[in-house]
């Protein structure tokens, strides 16, 4: 990176204006609620974009990540938010303890399930494997004000396998059981659904003895097991 931060992100920005399609950017928003325009990329053009232009421009150091891509938040293309994300979750094993705060930023900032699912299960799940000082922090996400970050904290072991801790995956699930909020309950199903496929016994257990948890996220917890019935 042989420029600001400022400078690199509007050359990048300009390279993706380039390449604009009108069409696919108001597809793209619909999808996401017309939150966030778009340039109108796909993942693989916006990628081969960003690579090339990282090729001419040099990658951003390690230090000068959380400049850039807070500053990246500040566009309000996707594509933008999306290359901060990208940032964080391709350098997930360099992180530092310290790079918790930043993660958090980007999860409660231009929020979505786009770019906070990506974040919680890999930058997130990486710092708290990584930090045993940092877990408590990140469990005390799960009765967070901010919806994102409670989802964050059901979400954040999705790639933890064998390594799931199991007692902790069930009191979260159970601690947030009673809420309505659609993202949530889509969490709960999702990370019991990822777990069923290491030990679907304790799952399918778990769903079916305790009531209190809604609909929606029963039958996305069994969905791998009853397919492979």
């Amino acid at each position: 990176m042989d420029q600001t931060a400022d400078v690199y992100l509007k050359a990048l920005a300009k390279e993706m204006a380039k390449r604009a399609n009108t069409d696919l950017a108001i597809q793209q928003s619909k999808y996401l609620k017309s939150l966030f325009p778009f340039f109108g990329l796909k993942s693989p053009e916006r990628k081969e974009v960003i690579r090339t232009f990282e090729n001419a421009h040099g990658k951003v150091p390690l230090d000068e990540i959380e400049r850039v891509a807070k500053l990246a938040y500040q566009y309000k293309e996707r594509e933008m938010h999306y290359f901060a994300m990208e940032l964080i979750v391709k350098n997930k094993k360099k992180l530092e303890a310290k790079n918790l705060n930043l993660v958090e930023w980007l999860v409660t900032h231009n929020a979505w399930w786009d770019t906070v699912d990506l974040l919680a299960a890999h930058a997130v799940g990486m710092l708290n494997q990584k930090f045993t000082v940092l877990r408590s922090d990140i469990d005390s996400w799960i009765e967070h004000e901010n919806m994102w970050l409670r989802r964050s904290a059901l979400l954040h072991q999705l790639g933890y396998k064998e390594k799931t801790d199991t007692d902790k995956l069930f009191a979260f699930c159970l601690n947030r059981a009673h809420e309505k909020e659609f993202f949530i309950r889509k969490a709960i199903g999702w990370a019991l659904r990822e777990y069923s496929k290491i030990n679907p016994q304790a799952v399918e257990e778990f769903v079916h003895t305790h009531a209190n948890l809604s609909g929606l996220s029963k039958r996305e917890a069994l969905k791998h097991i009853n397919k492979k019935r």
